[in-house]
């Protein structure tokens, strides 16, 4: 870690004194970004870990395949704006298609139910149950695979 910063500090330097002040400025600006953007991620993957209770041994092929998800997905993003941008779309238009779908999303939490009481994720967390009881039932308890959280009764209908 710290040879990766001090290989990036000699380079800003080598920004600054290339390329300007201006220049350099804007690098560091723009690896400091990054930075913190990389340790958002972190927290994000913990959370989302601990939330769907991922096993420790599962984590490594769970973030190669959202890495690679995330590069094919910001491929197709960058590729399709690149195609609307060659259509010659006025700015104006994007700008009202946001802010139509603004207004349709909804706004108040007041009334919403818990993320345990969603009908999506109760079957998401029964599906991984199921898994990994089919995986490996002999490691897992049998209350945990027979247990009443993921009967076929809590499915909605």
């Amino acid at each position: 870690m710290a040879l990766s910063v001090v290989a990036a500090c000699v380079f800003g330097g080598g920004v600054w004194l290339t390329r300007g002040a201006e220049d350099g400025f804007a690098w560091f600006a723009a690896y400091l970004l990054e930075e913190s953007l990389s340790i958002d991620n972190l927290f994000v993957f913990s959370l989302i870990f601990s939330y769907f209770q991922t096993p420790a041994h599962a984590q490594p092929k769970v973030l190669r395949y959202g890495l690679l998800a995330a590069v094919v997905l910001r491929a197709a993003f960058i590729f399709a704006g690149l195609a609307v941008v060659e259509r010659e779309w006025r700015p104006q238009r994007l700008a009202r298609l946001y802010s139509l779908e603004c207004k349709r999303a909804p706004v108040s939490n007041a009334n919403t139910p818990s993320s345990d009481d969603q009908p999506r994720n109760r079957r998401l967390k029964r599906k991984g149950a199921l898994l990994q009881c089919a995986r490996t039932p002999e490691s897992l308890p049998v209350s945990l695979c027979h247990s009443p959280a993921f009967s076929d009764a809590n499915t909605p209908s």
